[in-house]
């Protein structure tokens, strides 16, 4: 684990996945926050670290282990990809994962890419808040930025539905 700021940050590469075979290098202009929009609040079931990372078995002790086979997005069938990932870790407390190094570029743009993994849930939503702010505040004072650079994804891409990428 890895300290961003205040936050513990457990990196988790996404090592299979297009955008690190791609390897395309991005200078990050901003933050764009992303939702999965579904009851989705595990980590395991967005992000799941490769089977060769020697990391592996202390990463699904706290990720946990997905059930959903393929439906991580550590693979080469996703366009698109997160460098952070918020939510809740196998043992329910909230975590924050990385996958991806901040200049690798996982999307068609050059911002830093935070995923939140949703739950209907308000004590949930204001604890996912809380963390996101810390995190956002923690990537801004690291690249000197005011929190004009933080964005929604729905106001770069309008019409796109994050949980269909």
């Amino acid at each position: 684990m890895q300290r961003l700021g205040n936050q513990e940050i457990i990196k988790c590469w996404a090592t299979n996945s297009t955008q690190y075979a791609l390897n395309q290098h991005q200078e990050p202009i901003g933050i764009m926050i992303h939702s999965s929009g579904t009851r989705t609040p595990a980590l395991k079931t967005h992000i799941q670290p490769s089977k060769s990372d020697l990391n592996y078995d202390f990463l699904i002790q706290k990720i946990g282990r997905s059930s959903f086979i393929g439906n991580s997005l550590n693979h080469s069938h996703r366009s698109v990809n997160y460098h952070y990932f918020i939510g809740k870790l196998d043992n329910n407390e909230l975590g924050i994962v990385q996958a991806h190094p901040e200049d690798m570029k996982v999307w068609p743009d050059e911002y830093i890419h935070i995923f939140i993994c949703e739950d209907h849930n308000q004590e949930y939503a204001n604890n996912v808040m809380s963390k996101l702010t810390a995190l956002c505040e923690d990537i801004c004072d690291e690249y000197g930025w005011d929190y004009s650079r933080v964005i929604d994804c729905s106001e770069k891409y309008p019409y796109r539905v994050d949980a269909s990428v």
